[in-house]
């Protein structure tokens, strides 16, 4: 009997070596998904654009294709996710020409037209970083912004880290492709991990701004991940969380194209004169701001996600044409068994924004009853919170 549980155990072992063996030699094909393009494909596409060719260190080509704004303020150097190609990912760069930028998205070795196979992260970094440089003499380098998408996220950030764009953004980024294993496949030892895309660790080398977009319904990357990152990174982490929003269709998000128009400064400066706003949505700076302010000075407890929710695809602009904000929404806390109702509006008589915050337990009778209920007030200037008072609570 001994003898047999040693010759089972033996077997699995072996197998579990193969297995391990497999995932290292193949994972390329566990990892990218590449759609193949013949050289005489013609990309149909109605924006204006032009295709581009870069010869790599090995004498491999890779494909690539540039949109062109009307009125270019700068590029957008695309990098995208880890399945399809240019056929398809082509249709995101209107989203990002609409708003005055030209638009560079690179297909990856053997994706789409580009030549060769991926055979490791470096190969992938020297491809990037010699298309970028030949971009650098078409654009001046402050008018860059690096953009990544899902597994392009990771290649994205190790880009920035090496050079000097204007701003990095990241659409639903991992914290690393080894932590992403370890939690899907923990019975596999990440030294047989090649591709690392240790994202976390070329943030610490990034010193220019950094906005991150992430669904909390994501499926694929959780949002938790971007959650860690902006713990990681602080002070220079610009993390909007996209409500009910899924892995793909980022592009087409509305809050998403709404907070665009604030990353890239579009057109010019909304500025209300009876408010001095400088901006056009609560953004995650000034949500930040709002909820810092009452957690510091009025020791307000409840989570800043509930005032983002809140505040979320409130135009402030609209004020100025007379539009009435008053929207409100309720919160379930589990840690206290709770509810935190959350309420904002605006008076245009007072010239400030009301915020109302009330709490509520849940009684073990089933009956709803008032903890507290506090009012504040606040003003916007100069994209800075100010004017934050407390005008009276029911404690």
């Amino acid at each position: 009997m001994k003898k047999i549980t040693i010759n089972i155990i033996k077997v699995l072992l072996v197998l579990y070596l193969i297995m391990c063996g497999i995932l290292y030699f193949f994972q390329e094909k566990l990892i990218f998904f590449p759609e193949k393009l013949e050289q005489n494909y013609q990309f149909n596409y109605e924006h204006d654009f032009e295709e581009l060719s870069f010869k790599a260190t090995d004498g491999k080509v890779l494909n690539g294709l540039l949109f062109k704004a009307e009125n270019s303020n700068g590029l957008i150097f695309y990098l995208h996710g880890n399945a399809g190609s240019l056929g398809t990912w082509g249709s995101v760069a209107e989203r990002y020409t609409e708003l005055n930028y030209d638009v560079f998205i690179l297909d990856y070795r053997s994706f789409g037209k580009s030549e060769g196979t991926i055979n490791s992260e470096a190969q992938l970094f020297e491809d990037n970083q010699l298309v970028y440089d030949e971009l650098k003499t078409q654009y001046k380098e402050e008018s860059i912004t690096i953009l990544g998408h899902s597994i392009g996220t990771g290649l994205a950030s190790k880009l920035a880290s090496e050079n000097k764009p204007n701003q990095l953004i990241l659409l639903s980024p991992y914290y690393s492709l080894t932590d992403m294993m370890r939690q899907r496949y923990a019975f596999i030892p990440t030294v047989f991990l090649k591709y690392k895309f240790a994202t976390h660790e070329y943030l610490k080398k990034c010193t220019m701004p950094i906005t991150v977009f992430h669904g909390n319904a994501d499926e694929v990357i959780p949002y938790e991940a971007s959650v860690r990152l902006k713990e990681a990174f602080k002070a220079n982490i610009n993390l909007m969380e996209l409500n009910g929003q899924g892995h793909n269709g980022i592009t087409d998000n509305v809050d998403y194209i709404t907070e665009l128009k604030n990353v890239f400064k579009y057109g010019k400066e909304d500025k209300l004169v009876n408010l001095n706003i400088h901006i056009e949505t609560f953004n995650h700076d000034l949500v930040e701001q709002l909820h810092s302010k009452l957690k510091r000075e009025f020791k307000v407890d409840f989570k800043s996600s509930h005032l983002s929710n809140l505040l979320n695809g409130i135009i402030i602009s609209e004020i100025e044409n007379g539009k009435e904000i008053e929207k409100e929404m309720l919160f379930e806390d589990f840690e206290c068994n709770c509810f935190d109702k959350l309420k904002i509006s605006y008076s245009k008589t007072e010239n400030k924004f009301i915020l109302d915050i009330y709490k509520e337990f849940y009684d073990k009778d089933l009956d709803w009853c008032p903890e507290s209920s506090y009012n504040y007030s606040f003003n916007i200037e100069n994209s800075k919170i100010v004017n934050l008072k407390l005008e009276f609570m029911v404690d």
